[in-house]
This record gives C-alpha cells, sequence and structure tokens, in this order.
C-alpha cells in the first residue's frame, strides 16, 4: 500500500542537476503562514528535509497545483520529510493586503513570502517550482518542479513526485489512469500568468526605506510579543 510503504531512495536526477544543487546552500529563515505561525527553516533541523513549493495569485493553476501538493504529502506522512508552500505573489502593499490564500483550508503551512526574498534564496523562479532543503545544514538537495520525475535519497523516506501524484490520483478518481495520459500541472494550455518570472516585478524596485517602509511593518507585527512582558526577548 502506498500509504503504508517503508520508504528507502532510489535517484533518479541527473548527476549534473545534483551536482549543481550540492554547491548552493540557503541560510535560516523565517515566515509567517496563512494562519500566523511561525516557521524558522532551524526549528526543523531533526528533519531530514524540507520541502518548498512556489505558488501565486498571479497563476490561474495555483490551486491545482496546491491540491496535488497536498495529496504528495499525505502520501509522505509519517516520515522524515516536512512540507511547505511558499505564497510567492509580490505585494507592494504588505500591510493589509489582500491575500486570498489566508482564507484556504490547507492542511499545509502556506508562508507569505510578500517581498519574494525567500523565493529568490532558494532559487524559485516560477510557479510550481519545488525545492528540497536539509534544514539542518540548509543545503539544497534538488531543485526541479513539481511536474519532475525525481526520486530523491533521503533517510526514512523514499518518493517520486510524478509515481505518488499518478497513484493519489487513481485513488481519488477510481480510474487506473495511465501515466503518460497526465495533464502537466505546468504546461496546461489555458492557465493565465504561470509562465511569469517570479523575481521579475520587483527587481526595479528602489531599497526600502526604514522609516516607511520597515517600521510600519514591524510595529504592525512584532512589538506585541518584543516588549515588557510580551512573549519574546
Amino acid at each position: 500500500m502506498l500509504r503504508s510503504r517503508i520508504f528507502s531512495i532510489i535517484a533518479i536526477v541527473s548527476s549534473s542537476v545534483l551536482a549543481e544543487d550540492a554547491l548552493r546552500k540557503v541560510g535560516d529563515f523565517a515566515l509567517l503562514d496563512q494562519s500566523g505561525k511561525h516557521h524558522q527553516l532551524g526549528k526543523y533541523a531533526e528533519k531530514d528535509a524540507a520541502i518548498f513549493l512556489s505558488i501565486s495569485e498571479e497563476c490561474s493553476n495555483s490551486l491545482d497545483i496546491l491540491e496535488s501538493y497536498t495529496l504528495l504529502s499525505k502520501s509522505s506522512q509519517g516520515s522524515s520529510i516536512v512540507f511547505f508552500i511558499i505564497d510567492s505573489t509580490y505585494r507592494e502593499t504588505h500591510l493589509d493586503a489582500f491575500n486570498s490564500y489566508e482564507t484556504i483550508d490547507s492542511d499545509l503551512p502556506i508562508l507569505k513570502d510578500d517581498s519574494l526574498l525567500i523565493t529568490e534564496s532558494l532559487g524559485m523562479q516560477r510557479v510550481g517550482d519545488l525545492v528540497i532543503v536539509e534544514p539542518h545544514t540548509g543545503n539544497i538537495l534538488y531543485h526541479g518542479t513539481i511536474d519532475s520525475d525525481v526520486s530523491k535519497e533521503i533517510p526514512g523516506a523514499n518518493f517520486s513526485l510524478q509515481e505518488l501524484l499518478r497513484l493519489d490520483s487513481e485513488i481519488l478518481l477510481d480510474t487506473n489512469a495511465d501515466e503518460s495520459n497526465q495533464k502537466s500541472l505546468l504546461e496546461d494550455q489555458e492557465s493565465e500568468g504561470c509562465d511569469r518570472l517570479l523575481s521579475g516585478t520587483h527587481n526595479n524596485q528602489e531599497s526600502p526605506d526604514y522609516v516607511t517602509d520597515v517600521a510600519p511593518i514591524l510595529k504592525e507585527r512584532c512589538i506585541h510579543c518584543h516588549t515588557l512582558g510580551g512573549i519574546a526577548p
């Protein structure tokens, strides 16, 4: 059974991709999810891998991509992997900006990256980009997309993106769908805004001003905890 299998690992990623990713690292970072919960990469150091998937309000396929990714995470429950979604929607006005993902009923944390700084640090360029990180070192183990046919060597966990998504689709739809007939989430001709570079929107923006841009955010989100009697130092 898919959900009860003991995970071992097979690597079918090209050596060139692995060599490139082996040289890359990401520093420790923290983001808030759709419910306001704080998630810091370093706090998941006991996990063998953290998987991040990019979505954006600008891509019409984001909800379908999110649904498939959720199926993937459920197939790997009980393993040493933690799954995250990154909302890579760039928003010039961070305070009180409308965020449609805050109302989505999702079992996975949807991390808000309004500035796209973490998105860029992870090397994500488009919606559907998927990055596997080793939490305690920050090493990027893999960078690809949710459509990638990849299995990855992680102690205690084995998953193939295409295999798990295909098998879960068969379970949910009660059908023996052929893998070759599976529709690529990222190549849907009817999709809109999914091929845009995630970093392109703000490359030409001026550096933020502390008084007008940074201080209001700190006051809104941080001061109630970082104060006398607060829960933070």
